[in-house]
């Protein structure tokens, strides 16, 4: 019993650090203060997955917690032009909650900005399955259609269309080299 207690004892004050951790995040990134918030919430989300789960109540204010930490810190890393870290942060977050909408937005527009232009555009229209009247999601649609007819390419995109090295010479100068090493 008493070990019970001092479990309890232990999870109510890491969550209650992890908690002053975030509030701290929250207050860097309100001064613009981007890696040091970035930081604060992921230790602040690193601090919750050490915590004890006491009861089924206890448990939903953790995810909360957590939740609040990712996505928080995902749009710190935005600031930041941290688009792939984004993305982790918000997969992260999906994992939690599958309808997390901030996460599917976040990932959305990061997606966006790296050129990933099909994938962004299921996370925005998750964002609208879960909420139709997001008009920020409405928008980054809109947007990402534009790159599209703009002719932005994905990366990767087109990789495989290009001619092959026999078409534009390179083999040929290849096999030269290596007859000549041979002929040394």
């Amino acid at each position: 019993m008493l070990e019970e207690n001092v479990e309890d004892v232990r999870s109510t004050v890491r969550f209650e650090l992890a908690e002053k951790t975030k509030e701290k995040g929250n207050a860097l990134f309100k001064s613009n203060q981007f890696e040091s918030a970035a930081s604060h919430y992921d230790k602040a989300y690193k601090l919750c997955k050490t915590i004890s789960i006491i009861s089924d109540e206890h448990q939903e204010k953790i995810v909360k917690l957590q939740l609040a930490c990712l996505t928080n810190r995902a749009v710190t890393l935005s600031k930041l032009d941290q688009h792939e870290k984004v993305v982790d942060v918000c997969s992260d977050a999906l994992a939690l909650d599958v309808v997390n909408e901030k996460a599917w937005f976040r990932r959305g527009v990061a997606r966006s900005k790296m050129g990933l232009l099909d994938e962004a555009d299921s996370d925005l229209n998750e964002v609208l399955r879960i909420n139709p009247k997001n008009s920020d999601a409405k928008n980054s649609l809109k947007e990402c259609a534009k790159l599209r007819k703009q002719g932005k390419l994905q990366p990767f995109q087109g990789m495989f269309s290009r001619p092959s090295p026999r078409r534009n010479g390179i083999s040929e100068g290849l096999s030269r080299i290596s007859l000549e090493e041979r002929n040394g």
